[in-house]
C-alpha cells in the first residue's frame, strides 16, 4: 500500500513539475517571439510542443511563423520541411484560423498557394467557414455596428444614456442568440464574429458573469481566445470592487489627463501573465496604446474620488468603480436631487462592498427606506464573498505584529472580509494603553502602504491616525477629529501642508 501511494505521489509531483515547465517555456516562447528572436522562439515552441501536444491556438500559430521564418531565413538551422506541412494542417484543422492569416507580411516570400499539399490546407479552411453560423455572424456585425456608432458620437450625457440603452439592448440580444445558437466560438461565428461578440459582451453589467462562465468554457476548449477572456476576467473584478488580474482596466481622469491603473495583483509578474494571456507587456501596450500620462501605482484609481470632492456637472460616475462605502454615500448624496435611480444604485453598492444598517449611513430617508427593503437580499449577495476563515483568524488576532504579519504573507481582499476594516480600529482601542509612541509609528507607517495599494481607505486613515494622535498628544494631526471644539490643532499653521502631503483636500 505504501509504494502505491509512493507511486502516485512522484506521478502527481510529475505532472505538477511539467505544468511549471510548460507555464515557463510559454512565456519565454512569446517573449522571443515578440523580441522577433524567431531561431530562439521556434527553439523553445519545439520543446513546448513536445511536453504540450495540444497546443494553444496562437501559440500553434508563434510555432508555425517561427519555423517558416527560419527556415527561410536561415539555412544554417535545419528545419524538417514535414514538421512545417503538420503545423499548417493543426492550423487549418484548428477553429481560429483565418485564410487572411496565410497572407501576412511574414509569408511574403513563402508562396503557400505553390507548395503540393496547398488545395487540401485551403479546403480545410473553406469546410471550416462553411460550417460556421451566418445569421448569427450578421446579428453580432449589426449590434457592434450600433455599440461603436454611440461611441464614435461626442460624449454628452445624452449620450451616455443613449449608450445605456444601446448596450442593455446589445446585451440582452447577445444572450437570446447564446441560448439560441450557442456560445460564439470560433468555429461557430470566426474569428472577427467571437470579437464583435466580445464588444458586447464587454460593455455588458447584468450579464457579465454568465458570459464569463461561457467564454471560459470555450477557451479550455480551444475554441476562443485568452486575450479576451483575460479582458472580461478583469472587467468583473474591478466592477466588484476587487484587484484585477492582467491589467486591463485604466481609469482615465479628464480633470488632469492621466490614466491610472486600477488595483492590479502582483504587479511584479504582470508581464508573465499577459504573455500566458496573449496580452502585449504592459511597456509595449501603453505605447500602442498611446494613452498620454500613466500612473501605474497599484490601486491609486480606487480611491480616486477623495481627491475630487466638489463633483460637477461634468463628473461621469461610469469612468469609476467604487470600492469604498464612504466614496459610494459621497456620490450617493450628489446625485440623489438630479438622478434618483443612479443615487438609488450607488447606495446598494454600499451594501454589496460590505456595509451594514448597524454603520453610520448619512442618507436623505427616502433613500434609506430604498436601500432597506432589498438590504436583506444584498447583504446575502455580500457574504457569500466572504471568507469566513481568513475572517474568523484575523477577528481572533490580538497584536498588530501578528495582523501584519499575516495579511503581509496571505493573499487577502478587504472587500471580502469585514473583519479588515473593523478589527484595526478595535485593535486600536483595546492595545492603546500597552502599545508605546514607536509601536503606532510603525504601524501607521505599514498602514499608509495600504492607503497607496488601494486597500484602506484615506479618510479611514486619517480619522483612525487622529484619534490616535489625540490619545498620545491630545491633539488632532490631521484636522479629522472634531469632536467638539475644544480639540486642538497640532501645529494649525502647518495643518493644510500635512494633508496636503497625504492626498487629503484643503479643510478650509
Amino acid at each position: 500500500m505504501k509504494r502505491i501511494c509512493l507511486i502516485v505521489v512522484l506521478f502527481l509531483s510529475c505532472l505538477v513539475g511539467k505544468a511549471q515547465t510548460a507555464n515557463e517555456l510559454q512565456v519565454l516562447a512569446k517573449k522571443a517571439y515578440t523580441s522577433v528572436d524567431y531561431k530562439k522562439a521556434y527553439s523553445l515552441y519545439s520543446s513546448l510542443d513536445s511536453i504540450m501536444p495540444d497546443l494553444y491556438f496562437y501559440d500553434l500559430w508563434y510555432y508555425y511563423v517561427s519555423a517558416e521564418i527560419v527556415d527561410y531565413y536561415y539555412p544554417e538551422i535545419v528545419v524538417d520541411s514535414a514538421k512545417i506541412e503538420s503545423l499548417l494542417y493543426r492550423l487549418a484543422q484548428s477553429y481560429g484560423v483565418e485564410r487572411s492569416w496565410f497572407y501576412t507580411s511574414f509569408c511574403e516570400n513563402i508562396k503557400l498557394h505553390e507548395r503540393t499539399y496547398w488545395l487540401q490546407i485551403d479546403s480545410l479552411i473553406t469546410i471550416s467557414e462553411n460550417n460556421r453560423c451566418q445569421p448569427f455572424i450578421d446579428s453580432l456585425a449589426a449590434m457592434t455596428e450600433r455599440d461603436q456608432a454611440v461611441r464614435n458620437m461626442e460624449w454628452t450625457e445624452e449620450t451616455m444614456k443613449l449608450a445605456d440603452v444601446v448596450d442593455s439592448t446589445n446585451t440582452a440580444k447577445l444572450k437570446q442568440l447564446i441560448e439560441q445558437y450557442g456560445f460564439p466560438t470560433w468555429e461557430l461565428v470566426g474569428q472577427d464574429g467571437q470579437m464583435n461578440a466580445w464588444a458586447i459582451a464587454q460593455h455588458s453589467t447584468e450579464y457579465l458573469p454568465y458570459f464569463l462562465k461561457q467564454y471560459r468554457k470555450a477557451v479550455e476548449e480551444n475554441n476562443a481566445t485568452r486575450r479576451e477572456l483575460a479582458y472580461l476576467e478583469d472587467r468583473l473584478l474591478v466592477e466588484n470592487g476587487r484587484p484585477q488580474i492582467y491589467g486591463t482596466q485604466f481609469l482615465y481622469s479628464v480633470t488632469d489627463s492621466t490614466a491610472y491603473l486600477y488595483a492590479t495583483v502582483d504587479m511584479e509578474h504582470l508581464d508573465d501573465r499577459r504573455i500566458v494571456a496573449d496580452l502585449y507587456s504592459m511597456e509595449d501596450y501603453l505605447k500602442r496604446a498611446q494613452l498620454g500620462n500613466i500612473d501605474l501605482r497599484r490601486g491609486y484609481g480606487n480611491y480616486l474620488t477623495t481627491y475630487y470632492p466638489n463633483l460637477n456637472n461634468d463628473f461621469n460616475p461610469k469612468q469609476y468603480v467604487y470600492w469604498f462605502p464612504k466614496d459610494l454615500e459621497t456620490m450617493a448624496n450628489h446625485y440623489y436631487e438630479d438622478d434618483t435611480a443612479l443615487a438609488v444604485k450607488l447606495a446598494k453598492k454600499m451594501i454589496l462592498f460590505g456595509h451594514t444598517l448597524d454603520d453610520e449611513w448619512n442618507l436623505p430617508k427616502p433613500l434609506m427606506d430604498s436601500v432597506k427593503e432589498c438590504y436583506d437580499e444584498l447583504r446575502a449577495d455580500y457574504e457569500r464573498l466572504i471568507n469566513k476563515e481568513v475572517d474568523s483568524m484575523i477577528n481572533a488576532m490580538t497584536s498588530f505584529d501578528t495582523l501584519v504579519k499575516f495579511l503581509e504573507t496571505n493573499p487577502y481582499h478587504r472587500y471580502e472580509i469585514d473583519s479588515w476594516n473593523g478589527h484595526i480600529k478595535k485593535l486600536i482601542r483595546e492595545k492603546s494603553a500597552i502599545l508605546t509612541k514607536q509601536d503606532y509609528q510603525e504601524f501607521f507607517a505599514w498602514l499608509f502602504k495600504q492607503v497607496g495599494s488601494g486597500d484602506y481607505h484615506l479618510y479611514e486613515y486619517a480619522e483612525l491616525y487622529d484619534e490616535v494622535h489625540h490619545r498620545l498628544y491630545r491633539t488632532s494631526y490631521y484636522g479629522q477629529k472634531k469632536l467638539d471644539e475644544k480639540v486642538r490643532i497640532y501645529k494649525p499653521k502647518q495643518l493644510e501642508s500635512r494633508r496636503k502631503e497625504i492626498g487629503l483636500p484643503d479643510s478650509r
